[in-house]
């Protein structure tokens, strides 16, 4: 009698530390004792994982939170207001760089121009220049090659048909 209630004890002990780790581990079944030994040493360390996550989510969640107010504080001016605006700000950035347009249209035309006016008179390019124009159009070549090596699927010998 004093033998199963001493088995009763240490079973109810066991199943008590158990659920104190979780729930989930409220069905014990009796195990010997080297397994109730490495039990007690796993749940041991399991605690002391489980609290030192928790105080480091608790320090990373506060670091996150005051990160993140600060930012929203810093830049508050472009928080819209009015939710309506957000359907045309697209239409907005589009157009805005759409309106753009002619103002980069003269600026490459003036320098097409002043190209033009260099190349139709190439005898008077100096060594320098020439060997500038050279790269230039070497490293056009190469960057041709390298889209035509991405577009056939990054393979040397041709398309796949």
């Amino acid at each position: 009698a004093k033998q199963e209630e001493g088995e009763e004890r240490q079973s109810s002990s066991l199943s008590r530390r158990s659920t104190e780790l979780s729930p989930c581990f409220a069905t014990v079944e009796r195990r010997p004792a080297k397994q109730e030994e490495m039990s007690a040493t796993v749940q041991k360390l399991v605690k002391s994982t489980t609290s030192l996550a928790c105080s480091a989510q608790k320090t990373l969640s506060s670091r996150i939170g005051a990160g993140y107010t600060e930012l929203m504080a810093n830049n508050a001016k472009y928080v819209l207001q009015d939710k309506s605006k957000l359907a045309d700000m697209p239409k907005q950035y589009i157009f805005t760089h759409l309106a753009e347009m002619p103002t980069y249209m003269n600026q490459a035309s003036k320098e097409w121009a002043l190209t033009k006016g260099r190349l139709s008179s190439w005898r008077d390019l100096s060594a320098g220049e020439a060997a500038i124009g050279a790269i230039f159009t070497g490293e056009l070549f190469a960057w041709f090659c390298v889209g035509e090596y991405i577009g056939r699927g990054f393979s040397l010998t041709g398309y796949s048909v």
